[in-house]
This record gives C-alpha cells, structure tokens and sequence, in this order.
C-alpha cells in the first residue's frame, strides 16, 4: 500500500513560487498555490514593460 501524496502549500505564483511548485508536483506531492494578485506569473506578463529582463 502506498502512502498518500503530501500536501504543499506555496504562497505566491511569482517565477519562484511557480517553479517550487512543478518541482514538488513532480516529486508527487500534491500541489496548491495562493496567490493575492488577480492572476499568476504578472511578472511574465509584464515582461518588456518597464525594464524586467527574463533573459
């Protein structure tokens, strides 16, 4: 018998908080982001605007 997968909590789905989560997500824990802002990653969508280089 398998033990059930963990339950993580990351707060915040910036770059950092997003790429924590697939990580637990494909070590097989079970994932839930939380996150104020109206929608996830704004810092990808603002790319190019106001000088925030992703490269």
């Amino acid at each position: 018998m398998s033990s059930p997968a963990k339950r993580v909590h990351v707060i915040g789905a910036g770059p950092a908080g997003l790429m924590a989560a697939e990580r637990l997500a494909q070590a097989g824990a079970a994932v839930v982001v939380h996150e104020a802002m109206p929608s996830a990653a704004r810092k990808f969508l603002m790319a190019g605007r106001g000088g925030l280089n992703l490269t």
